[in-house]
């Protein structure tokens, strides 16, 4: 998974073709994952981050408008993140969407959970 779908162009398409079309659970993991790396990589756009802020906290935070008992349903694909660590990257996230100059690295943590539930899985 390392080399074939974090270091190689084409596995990575492959890969993210892969889970839009296996699962529900992998296509939204692909896709939070995603949503950091374009976080990490727009440097000079803070706009930009902050908006890719509150596109990750949509990812896993329910709105409010959502019965308790979707609420599950929308956060089920980010099971293999322990509930501390989604608290404290929809905090980070908001934190980083109000900042003036949102720090870069603030996800590495969620990134390497996720990438490992990819790896195992």
């Amino acid at each position: 998974y390392s080399y074939i779908v974090e270091r190689q162009p084409i596995g990575k398409l492959l890969f993210r073709e892969f889970c839009e079309s296996t699962s529900p659970q992998f296509h939204q993991a692909c896709v939070f994952l995603t949503k950091v790396e374009e976080y990490e990589t727009s440097d000079d756009d803070v706009q930009c981050r902050r908006e890719l802020a509150r596109s990750i906290i949509s990812l896993l935070a329910p709105s409010d408008d959502t019965p308790s008992s979707s609420q599950c349903d929308h956060t089920k694909w980010c099971s293999f993140l322990p509930e501390n660590t989604i608290s404290s990257i929809i905090a980070t996230a908001d934190s980083a969407a109000q900042d003036e100059e949102p720090r870069t690295d603030i996800f590495a943590e969620a990134y390497k959970c996720a990438n490992y539930f990819f790896d195992v899985s």
